[in-house]
């Protein structure tokens, strides 16, 4: 996944070592891109943030106030040029992106030299031209109802200056205030863990090198509600709307998946067979629910992905076990086989708390 990054204070200094922080460790597992947005100033560079040198030095010529950022995984490896880094800017917004979309309609479809994410806010902007009379959130949801596929954005809305944090159904965005001797301020970040690791990074070395520079204190890291939009409003969060997340609808044959039981990958020296089985009994769910789960990230089934996107798998199923606990797996066994339990509960099943599966 890629990861979306927010930082607003009142104290620029703490702004800009934040950012860094977080661009630094958000990019260890996104190495396509990074992208700033601040000031109507957008700054990218197809390099991973923890490789260029002089990161600080551009962070410090470019930022002043709210910033947006974003470390890019990039869906298309064939674009990873400058120019398909995010953000993506138009006539009416800045835009961010997290996840994979696609028109619903089937005639159109991403021109192959051009990002999903850019040629989504390309659109999206030429309708909000049409409709400027109506509120953004509105002209967002309804704007979203022609599209599929996993998305969290961070936009700037240049006719409002406001900015809106938006999460869908599947991909992950987390927030949290915190403070600074007596600064106030607002952090967005894809993955909370992420978010908890570059503040840590930032105390513990200010304690090594700076041990005057203080301490920043970081409040509850909480999640954006799904399906839903944000305006960011100084350090508040404000739930202006919802918008619904559309997904392809996964029709397998009995053949076809008679075929990918006994599908051993050319060359499976890395054992990804085996990874593959072991994924299945550790998640405690079947062949078809994992394959799902690599439609869902990657658009592609299982037999058609590549060593690097199947690591990718393996890493999301290490981070899925977290949420695995022994009263949510005694209620999932007596419930897996009941026709439709999708329709029911958020996929995959250990993200539903025990009362949501009972």
């Amino acid at each position: 996944m890629c990861e979306l990054i927010f930082v607003d204070s009142k104290d620029e200094k703490i702004n800009k070592i934040i950012l860094y922080s977080l661009l630094f460790t958000d990019s260890l597992n996104n190495e396509q891109g990074t992208g700033l947005f601040n000031a109507n100033k957008i700054w990218k560079s197809n390099s991973p943030a923890y490789t260029i040198e002089n990161l600080g030095e551009i962070i410090n010529g470019n930022i002043k106030g709210p910033v947006m950022g974003h470390v890019r995984l990039a869906s298309n490896k064939l674009l990873c040029d400058n120019e398909h880094c995010h953000p993506f800017e138009f006539e009416n917004i800045v835009l961010a992106h997290n996840g994979k979309l696609s028109p619903r309609n089937n005639d159109i479809e991403v021109p192959k030299n051009r990002v999903d994410s850019e040629f989504f806010a390309d659109n999206l902007d030429k309708y909000l031209s049409e409709n400027l009379q109506k509120p953004f959130p509105e002209n967002l949801a309804k704007f979203m109802e022609e599209w599929k596929g996993k998305f969290a954005f961070l936009i700037f809305n240049k006719v409002e200056n406001k900015f809106y944090a938006v999460r869908g159904r599947t991909a992950l965005l987390h927030y949290a205030k915190f403070k600074y001797h007596n600064t106030s301020g607002i952090i967005i970040n894809t993955d909370g863990s992420d978010l908890l690791i570059a503040i840590n990074l930032i105390n513990n070395m200010s304690n090594l090198i700076l041990p005057d520079f203080g301490k920043i204190e970081l409040d509850e890291i909480k999640e954006f509600e799904k399906e839903s939009i944000y305006e960011i409003n100084g350090l508040e969060v404000v739930k202006v709307g919802e918008i619904k997340e559309n997904q392809d609808v996964i029709k397998v044959t009995f053949e076809k998946w008679n075929e990918n039981l006994s599908y051993v990958p050319p060359k499976d020296n890395d054992k990804t067979s085996e990874k593959i089985v072991n994924l299945i009994l550790s998640l405690d769910m079947s062949l078809v629910e994992i394959n799902n789960l690599a439609y869902t990230m990657f658009h592609k089934n299982l037999t058609e992905m590549n060593k690097e996107e199947f690591e990718k798998l393996i890493k999301l199923g290490e981070k899925l076990k977290a949420y695995i606990s022994e009263s949510k797996s005694a209620i999932w066994r007596k419930i897996r086989d009941i026709p439709g339990i999708y329709d029911k509960i958020e996929f995959p099943w250990m993200l539903n708390s025990v009362e949501k599966l009972k």
